[in-house]
């Protein structure tokens, strides 16, 4: 079963976003997509679909809505403030899950990159992740979900974030740097 899940997620658009995460030198991008082929493995996201797991979004904190951004990119949304549910996998669960079902509604032929958009509204330390939780989450989007990125909103992000933001920004990669918009309610409406 994992030679069929492998074979259907090694296609040429795969093959592409790897190599283009590691600035297409071969020999990185195989060493990723390999890791990436154990990971798959083990944790099979392939077996996820949101339809078995959508009562761990039932609070709304994650889901994929029906329409797609001016780009016709699946937009993700998510409200952290609505705490970070249940323990164990089912975070993660649920992010693979919007990731692998975002990308199923891709147009055949665009960019394969979806939209995030994150509202921080209500938002605090009692109700974020452990940072524990939030650096796997990160590191799965960065090593098994590469190049799907195409726009991150982050409405109303608090303080700390910006602070942290100012201070990171300078060494992460220009393209992705470009894909992060933060706005805060001082922001004008449209920007």
């Amino acid at each position: 079963q994992a030679s069929a899940a492998h074979t259907a997620f090694c296609t040429r658009g795969t093959y592409i976003r790897y190599l283009r995460a590691r600035s297409w030198n071969l020999a990185k991008a195989t060493k990723m997509l390999l890791e990436t082929l154990r990971w798959r493995a083990e944790y099979q996201p392939h077996a996820l679909h949101w339809d078995n797991i959508k009562q761990e979004g039932a609070r709304g904190k994650l889901f994929i809505l029906e329409q797609p951004d001016k780009a016709g990119r699946p937009v993700v949304l998510m409200r952290p403030s609505l705490g970070h549910g249940a323990p164990g996998n089912a975070g993660w669960r649920r992010l693979t899950a919007a990731i692998a079902t975002s990308g199923s509604r891709l147009v055949l032929g665009w960019d394969e990159c979806m939209t995030w958009l994150v509202d921080y509204v209500g938002y605090n330390s009692k109700n974020s992740p452990p940072i524990k939780v939030s650096l796997q989450v990160l590191s799965i989007l960065q090593n098994h979900f590469p190049e799907r990125l195409g726009c991150a909103v982050s409405y109303r992000p608090p303080t700390l974030f910006n602070i942290l933001w100012r201070a990171v920004s300078p060494f992460i990669d220009p393209n992705t740097r470009d894909k992060l918009v933060f706005l805060s309610a001082k922001s004008p409406p449209g920007a």
